[in-house]
């Protein structure tokens, strides 16, 4: 949010994180959050109707995950009943099969720190594993790692989504 009231370093995030048959990544995805050298984050996990039993499976236990259950399908119906809950001053989206490096929320924060002017902003991606990324997804991954200003992204976002999550 624009105009930020005082230093970012120790502002609260809230990460929300919607799954739905999360299988093999969730428990890495939750892992690379806690893991984040920004502490002060909550992450809301809210299971979106899962039936693979990744979310009753996850062995992690850390005060700052939430689980959380949506009353409704789907994902963008998971990600606002979390968005309603998160309590943090800054709000991360993440996907269960997504990795996040370790300073991905300081890197975040700081830009907002550096200019108050700004609303929301991305990461750069890469899929993975490489070998296994091909054709269409190859040249995704490329297009959004190519948008880097304010002014591509409000020309690129009639094509796609131009905000990848992380």
């Amino acid at each position: 949010m624009g105009g930020h009231r005082h230093s970012l370093r120790d502002a609260l995030v809230s990460v929300v994180l919607p799954v739905r048959n999360g299988g093999a990544y969730l428990a890495d995805a939750v892992t690379s959050i806690l893991a984040q050298s920004h502490r002060n984050l909550e992450l809301l996990l809210v299971d979106d109707h899962s039936d693979d039993g990744a979310v009753e499976d996850l062995d992690i236990c850390d005060p700052r995950l939430r689980v959380l259950t949506s009353p409704r399908n789907g994902v963008a119906a998971a990600f606002n009943h979390g968005l309603a809950r998160a309590e943090g001053e800054f709000v991360a989206r993440m996907d269960a099969d997504d990795l996040a490096l370790p300073r991905r929320l300081e890197a975040q924060l700081g830009l907002f720190s550096s200019d108050h002017s700004i609303d929301i902003c991305g990461t750069g991606v890469a899929f993975f594993p490489q070998s296994a990324v091909a054709g269409g997804n190859r040249h995704y991954q490329a297009w959004l790692n190519r948008l880097t200003s304010p002014q591509d992204l409000r020309l690129q976002i009639f094509i796609e989504s131009p905000i990848p999550n992380p």
